[in-house]
Order: structure tokens, then C-alpha cells, then sequence
């Protein structure tokens, strides 16, 4: 008889309740955004719900009950995340001076000549009202070789210059404007080193946490070279200033970025050295406890408070907490969704962070998918030898993961890895294995150097091995797929093929439904395609729009036309531009009005290998509207008249 229970039943649903109020507020966010629900709608509506959801708890319908106010709290938390945005109007908004004034939240990056910060305070413009209680992304260029040493909590006053946040228009952009809204800010800032004063030095508290930083850091430095320090300090520390650029490609490329950023993975593999540590103490399991709580707690102040370390310590101490309890019977998807839910409920911009969903997601994945993959590759394989037992666990983990997190990385970063998951199974260990060294590294580097010198040896042939190995794999062509104009669609489709194959139970099962994704998975990407190529698509920046037409002949016309006269030489032209051409080889004709279409045309289109398949031609204003009339009904796309 086969067995119909369902793949997912191990999840227990009807017991993770917190996960359910999870649902409901990723909807009433995806809701709210598709509809653009403004802030004082969502107030009435929360307020109409709980209303509606205590006259349901009168009347003792406690499903009901329950739904209605998670809702609720839903829509509030949905008003609470649109009253710290800025909604810009539909018009261009120029670089322009400001003065900038708040405190250091956050060190995205840090190194000899540059710095990127997260700045909370108050924005004063002479073009618009002051604004006050905002996020500001700062970067700050060193000036008159010196470049001001600026920590985690000082009060800055900096005179600069900001912007607004770009919006991904083509595929190959990065979504700025999301990127910043997921750190809590509206504005990007610039300024040189000499225009900022440090107008207050942070607390005694925050104080003594960076003065333990640099200590740690100065460590790092001693122990090992270059690279391996490198390494050590974006693992243990967060820190991945001065990265080096090829490097971080190729673990891009191979799809083990992730392990270069604090993650559950790395705050789970130092949370069981912590454990192990404190395990040789005859000390009451409570105890022990609050002594993981507080080191745990220590590790995650030390590394910046980031947003990931946070999450995942806020889970190791939950989990540790019902390991202790033992008389509860805990729900891992529950305890995960808490902490996801509490994050959104302290910041719920933070729902926005790409950080934030990566690692949630991934913490998903492998509770979702784990233990189905698992079963998958245990029925086939009928293996008992634990070697093989333990392999098959690194195997499904990285599947579980790698399924729920290649989309997102295919629309941010415009990369699809195919060797994902077997680059994983090779490094994860390796950089498991390095990091738990790593760290017993600097714990004897303040105890005894001798004996962290030995560690340090270890940490480098181990980091050395890893970093060749996926060096030498990213530098085949089909390691990974980029700017393909299809690729977020790839990655989905890719995943939802491997849960429906890897969820097979058996032989005949699993054949056919590989045989299914073999033959129609090539087909919708085609259609997918093909229906891109044959519809008039506008791109839409800040400096130009671009127009492009598809022609009966699978040739394409494209229609480059300033948004505002241009007088100074330009100097750097728009990366998703020039990947627009690169990628659509079926362009042919192309149309210029302004200057920015004028210089696109000499510097780039003229000097690349296709420059004698384009036909180019400058478009009189009589031109220029009626294509306007013609393609767009009749609005205007440029603002520039020859």
C-alpha cells in the first residue's frame, strides 16, 4: 500500500501558530505594496479588525478570534513600516548639499581610504523641509591623506551631499531603493573625511565593545596573512572591508557567498563551541543556560549588532532554552517564525533587508525541505554506513537552502550558480572545521600566542584549500548562468523542479516527474522569452530614457533620449545600458536625441565588436512624437528639443 501522507507532515502546522501570524503579516505586506496602501488606510483597517476580532473573542470564536487580530497586528505593523518611507514624487530629484547631522548605527564598511555608514538623524537641505528621525547611507572619501576615524555610536555632523535611491529598472540593476529601505534609510549621503567632525564619542557601553573589536582585529592581523585574515575577520567579525574583488566573485559564482556573511550557520557553529565550553562545568543546566545566553549575547554586541547575528543568536538562545526546559515539546518552525516575527515587530522595515530574507529563508528551506530531501536520498541510496548517512544530511541541507535563496540572488545580484550545490558540499565543511579553529585561535591569542599560532597554521592551509577549490570551478563557463534576460524565472523554475523531483518516493515516481521537468521547463523559458522580445518596453532613469520596439523582422529599435538637457562631459555611462546592448543582440536600428544618446553612441557602441551591425541615426523632434504617439499614446519620454 502507498503511503499518502503528506511530504510536509512532519512541520506540524496546526501546532505553529506563530508561523501562521507569519503568513498572514509577508501578505498583508505583499498586499499593501501591490495595492499601495497608505499609512492611514492601514490604521483604519487595523483598528476596524480589532474591533471586529474582540466581538469574535466575546462571542468565543476563537479561530476566528485569532485570524482577525493577526491581521490587525498585521496592518499596523504594514503603517508603522510606510511611515518611515519617503514616498518621492515622480520626477527627477537632483544631487544637492545638505548638512547632516546623527549618530552611527551601523559600519557597512571600513577600510584605509573610504568608509560606508549608517547614519540616524536629521537632514538639513536648502531645497527641501528638514527632515528629522531618518536613515542616511554615508560615504565618506578620504581627503588631505587622512581619512577621520569614526566608530560604532559617535554623533557625527558632516557637510556633504545627498540623493535618493535608485529603483532596479533593468534586470542586470541592483534595487537600491530596497536595498537601503532594508537598513531602515531613505537617503544616500557623500562626503570627504575633512568635512565631518565627530561631535560626541559613544557611550562607555559601546566604547568598551569597539575597543574590543580592534583588539580582536589587530589579533586577526598578527595571526595570519593577508587573505586568511581577510577571511576571518567577514566570518567572525562581519568585517568584509578591503575584500578582495576576485575572490568574493568566485565564491559569488559558486553560490557560497553566504558563508562569507554572519549567518544562522556560523552563529550555530560558534554557539555549539560555546556549549562545549561550558558543558566541562558541574554547574546546573539553568545555569548553563544564562552562562550561553550572556556569551552569545557578548558575541553578537562584539560583531556590530548586525541584523543576521542578531536573528540567528536570538534562535540558538531559543533553541538552547527548550533543549533546557526539556518537559516542553517544541516546534522548530515555531520557534523560527518567532524570532523572524519579533525582528519585523522592532523594525519592521527590516522585512525589506535582503539580509534579513536571505537568511530567513534559508532557515526555511531547511526546515521545510530537509527532511523530505533527506528521505529522498536515503530511499535511493539504501545506504547504513554513517559516513554516507552523514554526507547525504550535508547534501540535503545544501539543496533545502540553495532552492529558497537562488531566486533572490538571481534578482539582486543577476547570477544563477549551477555548481551551487556541489561546491557547497565541498567547502561548508572545510569553512566549518576553519571557523570553530578560528575561534579557538583568538580565544589563545590573549591567553598564550604560541598555541594560537599553531590554530593559525591550521585555519590558513584550511582557508587556502577552500579558496582554490572554488577559484579553479568559477572559472569554467558553466559554473554559473549571468545576465541572461530570463534568469530570476530560471531560478524559480529550477527550484520548483528539484521539490518536485526530490519529493518522489519512489524509482517510478521519480523518472517521470524528471522527465516532465526535462521536457517542459526548456519550453516555458522559451515562451517566456519570445514574449519578452515581442513587446515595447521603456526603461526609465534618471538621466535618459530608453525605448526599445520590436520590428516584424526579430529586429529590434532602440530609442535613446536625454530626460534633461546635458551640458558637461560624461564621463560613466550606465552599467545596465551597456549589459542592455551586450544581452539583446537582435538590436539594429537605434534612434539618439541628446547628448547622453550622442556620447553612449561614440565611447561604447561605436568601440564594441557590434558596431557595424547598428544603424544609427539622430531623430528630428517630428520623429521623436510621432514614436511617442505611435508606441507610448501619445506621453513624452524626453524633455530634450534640438
Amino acid at each position: 500500500m502507498k503511503n499518502n501522507k503528506s511530504i510536509f507532515a512532519h512541520l506540524e502546522f496546526q501546532t505553529a501558530p506563530v508561523f501562521q501570524l507569519l503568513l498572514i503579516i509577508l501578505a498583508i505586506f505583499f498586499i499593501g505594496n501591490l495595492l499601495n496602501i497608505s499609512h492611514k488606510i492601514s490604521i483604519t483597517l487595523g483598528f476596524a479588525c480589532f474591533v471586529f476580532g474582540v466581538v469574535l473573542a466575546i462571542l468565543k470564536h476563537k479561530t476566528l478570534t485569532f485570524y482577525t487580530l493577526s491581521i490587525c497586528v498585521s496592518f499596523l505593523l504594514f503603517a508603522n513600516s510606510e511611515e518611515t518611507k519617503i514616498n518621492f514624487p515622480n520626477k527627477i530629484i537632483p544631487h544637492q548639499k545638505a548638512i547632516i547631522s546623527g549618530t552611527v548605527k551601523k559600519i557597512i564598511k571600513s577600510d584605509e581610504n573610504s568608509m560606508r555608514i549608517l547614519v540616524k538623524g536629521w537632514i538639513d537641505s536648502k531645497d527641501l523641509p528638514r527632515i528629522y528621525n531618518d536613515g542616511i547611507i554615508l560615504n565618506v572619501y578620504k581627503r588631505n591623506d587622512y581619512l577621520k576615524e569614526i566608530n560604532l555610536g559617535d554623533k557625527i555632523l558632516a557637510n556633504g551631499r545627498i540623493r535618493v535611491p535608485s529603483k532596479k529598472v533593468f534586470d542586470t540593476d541592483f534595487d537600491e531603493m530596497r536595498y537601503i529601505q532594508g537598513l531602515d534609510a531613505n537617503w544616500i549621503g557623500t562626503a570627504s573625511s575633512n568635512k565631518i567632525i565627530v561631535t560626541q564619542k559613544a557611550n562607555r557601553f559601546m566604547q568598551i565593545r569597539n575597543s574590543a573589536y580592534k583588539n580582536i582585529t589587530n589579533k586577526v592581523n598578527q595571526l595570519f596573512d593577508t587573505t586568511t585574515a581577510m577571511l576571518v575577520r567577514a566570518v567572525l567579525l562581519g568585517n568584509r572591508s578591503n575584500f578582495d574583488i576576485e575572490i568574493k566573485n568566485s565564491f559569488s559564482i559558486t553560490g557560497v557567498a553566504h558563508i562569507l556573511a554572519l549567518s544562522g550557520l556560523h552563529i550555530g557553529i560558534i554557539s555549539g563551541v560555546l556549549l562545549l565550553f561550558i558543558s566541562v562545568f558541574p554547574i546546573n543546566r539553568w545555569l548553563k543556560f544564562i552562562l550561553f545566553t550572556v556569551l552569545v549575547l557578548c558575541f553578537v554586541f562584539l560583531t556590530g549588532m548586525q541584523d543576521s547575528a542578531i536573528r540567528a543568536g536570538a534562535m540558538a538562545i531559543l533553541f538552547m532554552f527548550a533543549f533546557t526546559a526539556r518537559q516542553y515539546e517544541t516546534n522548530s518552525l515555531n520557534i523560527i517564525s518567532a524570532v523572524v516575527v519579533f525582528a519585523i515587530i522592532i523594525s519592521p522595515s527590516m522585512i525589506y533587508s535582503l539580509s534579513f530574507q536571505m537568511s530567513s529563508l534559508a532557515i526555511f528551506g531547511i526546515v521545510f525541505f530537509n527532511t523530505v530531501f533527506r528521505n529522498f536520498f536515503l530511499n535511493f541510496t539504501k545506504s547504513k554506513n554513517e559516513f554516507t548517512r552523514d554526507l547525504i544530511h550535508i547534501v540535503s541541507i545544501t539543496f533545502s537552502t540553495s532552492i529558497v535563496v537562488s531566486p533572490i540572488v538571481a534578482y539582486f545580484f543577476n547570477v544563477y550558480s549551477i555548481v551551487s550545490p556541489l561546491v557547497n558540499i565541498i567547502i561548508v565543511p572545510f569553512f566549518s572545521i576553519a571557523l570553530v579553529f578560528s575561534v579557538i585561535t583568538v580565544i589563545f591569542s590573549f591567553i598564550f600566542f604560541p598555541v594560537a599560532e599553531i590554530f593559525a597554521g591550521c585555519v590558513e592551509l584550511i582557508f587556502k584549500v577552500c579558496v582554490n577549490i572554488t577559484m579553479f570551478i568559477s572559472s569554467f563557463d558553466f559554473a554559473a548562468i549571468t545576465n541572461h534576460q530570463s534568469l530570476v524565472l530560471i531560478a524559480i523554475l529550477s527550484s520548483i523542479s528539484l521539490i518536485y523531483i526530490l519529493a518522489s518516493r519512489e524509482k517510478q515516481q521519480f523518472f517521470f516527474r524528471l522527465i516532465i521537468c526535462i521536457l517542459f521547463f526548456p519550453v516555458i523559458i522559451f515562451l517566456s522569452e519570445n514574449q519578452e522580445q515581442n513587446q515595447t518596453q521603456i526603461f526609465a532613469k534618471e538621466r535618459y530614457c530608453l525605448l526599445s520596439i520590436p520590428l516584424n523582422s526579430n529586429e529590434k529599435f532602440v530609442w535613446i533620449a536625454d530626460r534633461q538637457p546635458t551640458y558637461s562631459e560624461i564621463k560613466f555611462f550606465d552599467r545596465g545600458l551597456i549589459d542592455y546592448f551586450e544581452r539583446n543582440k537582435n538590436i539594429k536600428y537605434v534612434g539618439i536625441s541628446g547628448n547622453y544618446g550622442k556620447e553612449f553612441v561614440q565611447k561604447i557602441l561605436l568601440e564594441s565588436d557590434n558596431s557595424k551591425h547598428y544603424q544609427i541615426r539622430e531623430l528630428s523632434f517630428a520623429e521623436q512624437r510621432e514614436i511617442e504617439n505611435r508606441f507610448l499614446n501619445g506621453k513624452y519620454i524626453s524633455q530634450y528639443q534640438p
